[in-house]
């Protein structure tokens, strides 16, 4: 998604998941990385970009496909 929205956030998102290691014992790596993610979701949600979601929306799931 960062690739086809210009965004800043989505770039910083992306960078954020990339230093995360999935491994046992890293609750607390797994957690923050998780919670600041979230913020940038949450901010990206609230304040989403004025162009550039068209070349994403054809992934968005229909209405009929909500669980």
């Amino acid at each position: 998604m960062a690739a086809k929205v210009n965004d800043p956030r989505l770039d910083k998102a992306v960078k954020i998941f990339e230093t995360v290691s999935i491994k046992l014992n890293n609750e607390a790596q797994l957690n923050k990385g998780a919670d600041m993610i979230a913020k940038i979701g949450i901010d990206f949600a609230e304040n989403p970009p004025a162009s550039g979601l068209e070349q994403i929306e054809r992934f968005v799931p229909t209405k009929d496909k909500w669980k």
